[in-house]
């Protein structure tokens, strides 16, 4: 029995939605989880433009799913695919949400089982592929030197690098989140006191959580819902 998964964002009085994106494939290991974000397109900018479901407990082989966005009745929706395996998947990453500073650099480590060129994408933008490019602005190198993992750097971060991109390989995708932001200032004490770290950028993320066969959140103004399906 193949699993679906509707991931459904109602947004109250908004129009003019013009496309919706994510991923086309993803692998994941037997019980563990992953994070798909879906990014759709409009001409209303001030409103939030992504929202993120995570999926857990996968045990189906291979299962289809769903981002839609709602308006008035009528939704947009793009699919994206799930194939679960019971070693480790056929491309992943350390960690999927990763933290950098503005002026400095972050690596991301893909690891990877199947042929293909490597490359890595912004959601909804553009991409690079080994050995080297630019996104954004930003410097984005590509090195495959080991094998079975293609570590990605991004240079001299900026804080408009915020955001989610994906690794490619082979007609797979791996989601990663990347914020920027500025280094916290350390401010050190008389000796015998403790050293403390203060952050003067907040951080804010909103996540549709899909755990159960029907899940409401509450994001902001907009009422978002994700349902699981079977069928």
């Amino acid at each position: 029995m193949a699993a679906h998964l509707s991931a459904l964002l109602i947004l109250t009085g908004l129009t003019g939605i013009h496309s919706l994106t994510t991923v086309s494939k993803v692998s994941v290991k037997r019980g563990g989880s992953v994070s798909v974000p879906c990014l759709y397109e409009s001409q209303y900018t001030a409103h939030q433009r992504i929202f993120t479901v995570t999926i857990s407990d996968l045990s189906v082989k291979r299962s289809y799913y769903w981002c839609a966005v709602e308006i008035y009745g009528t939704d947009i929706r793009t699919l994206f695919q799930l194939s679960v395996t019971t070693g480790q998947p056929w491309l992943s990453v350390d960690r999927q949400e990763v933290t950098g500073f503005i002026g400095e650099d972050v690596t991301i480590h893909c690891h990877y089982s199947v042929g293909g060129e490597s490359r890595w994408c912004r959601l909804g933008g553009s991409c690079v592929k080994e050995p080297s490019g630019s996104i954004e602005g930003t410097t984005v190198t590509i090195n495959a030197k080991v094998a079975f993992v293609f570590s990605v750097t991004l240079s001299g971060l900026r804080t408009q690098n915020s955001g989610w991109y994906f690794c490619d390989k082979g007609g797979l995708q791996m989601p990663v989140h990347v914020t920027v932001k500025k280094r916290p200032r350390t401010t050190t004490l008389a000796p015998n006191t403790v050293s403390n770290t203060f952050s003067t950028t907040p951080v804010f993320h909103t996540t549709v959580l899909a755990y159960e066969e029907h899940t409401t959140v509450q994001a902001g103004s907009h009422r978002s819902v994700a349902s699981l399906c079977y069928g």
